[in-house]
């Protein structure tokens, strides 16, 4: 698997505010999503075999992540 690093992209940059609509017909904000320590976001792509193979563990560590105050999206 390829990743790319870039500035835009390490820990702690803040994201710009953003209103999407989701697969469940609701519009979700950044506030929406952040906790109280943070967020995490990921772009996937929901049919390609390396986000099939893992995303039972990021569902998982989601909901760790929730425990310690920090939300999770998936775009």
């Amino acid at each position: 698997m390829v990743t790319k690093l870039s500035e835009e992209g390490q820990l702690g940059t803040m994201v710009p505010d953003f209103a999407l609509q989701a697969t469940d017909g609701r519009t979700y904000k950044l506030k929406d999503i952040m906790g109280e320590n943070g967020a995490v976001i990921v772009f996937i792509c929901n049919h390609c075999p390396y986000v099939k193979a893992i995303t039972a563990r990021m569902v998982e560590n989601a909901k760790t992540l929730a425990k310690e105050g920090v939300g999770f999206c998936a775009i």
